[in-house]
């Protein structure tokens, strides 16, 4: 037997001399429901189909949330994302559509721009009342999921729209800039600094910038990258007092160490505020090749003591009982005192 609303449509049609056009879209939906193909009742002919098929975009824009259009979207449908935003023509499904979120407060842009589909977002981005800007529930944008995902064409698409804020921050206060440099997307990093509105040195919540992200993960071609800018202070302090090479010495960033010291803009024994040098925390953290880096520069204290325990380098080499570091460090401070006496002569 077939199912009560679609008979029902078969008895009052024929009876009442109604068109299908004249349905009201909720039975259209509840037959649809139990028809085995949906699309059977537009079949009929051209205009029913597109009747049909823009009261089912409006409606689930007004009841559904924009369910269909977020999905749309997140597939990389551009046919069905065209007939949405066609179907929003009215003040009220056009507002519906510009604040449509998922329940994980996602926008139709967002899932667009994370799974790379470039149409969708210049669809998307053509509507000027979308804001490109609008965080999720987990403070991610369009613009960070692209970062994150790698997508480099979207990236490209939502920078040249002049819309979005490439300064914009995230969880931790962390910049687009900041994400990248992170988690050493390079080529990411160098489509955001040739943006004539980026910040090179935005600090997060801790006082972080780029460059200290980039330092302590040891993203040696982001850093390259950024010491190529003339706006990125390489020797800046964090909310620590700690520097980008005392970050690098911390995590055992030899290389890293290497391209900032060549830079000449540092200070190879800059204090944090606790008072621990490069070479301190490269020697407490047993990293062997960037005290050795370090302990090259007549300018590094080897005895240098910390504010807390008045420890020094050659006091944590001892405790580890670190023979290789004994030497270079013990060596290092007798020739820097043989220095400071000659020098005080």
């Amino acid at each position: 037997m077939l199912p009560l609303p679609t008979r029902l449509l078969l008895y009052v049609l024929p009876e009442s001399k109604m068109s299908i056009h004249d349905l009201p879209i909720e039975l259209l939906l509840e037959v649809c429901r139990y028809v085995g193909n949906p699309r059977a009742l537009g079949q009929a002919d051209r205009g029913t189909r597109q009747l049909l098929g823009n009261k089912i975009y409006r409606y689930n824009i007004r009841h559904g949330g924009c369910s269909g259009l977020i999905l749309a979207a997140k597939k990389g449908d551009s046919d069905t994302v065209k007939k949405f935003l066609y179907a929003a023509q009215g003040s009220k499904e056009k507002n519906a559509v510009v604040g449509a979120k998922d329940a994980d407060g996602r926008t139709p842009l967002s899932w667009a721009a994370g799974n790379g589909h470039e149409t969708v977002v210049e669809l998307l981005l053509a509507c000027e009342d979308i804001d490109p800007n609008l965080e999720d529930d987990i403070s991610e944008t369009p613009m960070s999921w692209a970062i994150e995902n790698e997508r480099e064409a979207v990236i490209k698409l939502l920078l040249a729209s002049h819309r979005v804020d490439p300064n914009s921050k995230g969880s931790n206060g962390r910049t687009l800039l900041s994400q990248a440099a992170e988690t050493g997307k390079a080529a990411i990093a160098e489509l955001l600094l040739a943006s004539a509105r980026i910040d090179y040195d935005s600090r997060d919540s801790f006082g972080s910038t780029p460059l200290h992200l980039a330092a302590y993960a040891g993203q040696e071609a982001v850093i390259k990258l950024l010491l190529s800018c003339s706006g990125v202070d390489p020797d800046s302090k964090d909310f620590d007092g700690s520097t980008p090479l005392a970050l690098a010495a911390y995590s055992g960033q030899d290389e890293v160490a290497k391209l900032l010291l060549a830079s000449g803009k540092v200070n190879p024994d800059s204090k944090d505020y606790g008072g621990r040098t490069p070479l301190w925390w490269a020697t407490a953290n047993r990293h062997e090749a960037v005290v050795k880096l370090l302990l090259a520069f007549d300018r590094v204290d080897p005895d240098s003591k910390d504010d807390d325990n008045s420890s020094t380098p050659l006091h944590w080499a001892t405790f580890l009982r670190h023979e290789a570091f004994l030497f270079y460090i013990y060596i290092s401070v007798v020739l820097y005192y043989i220095q400071y006496c000659a020098c005080s002569l």
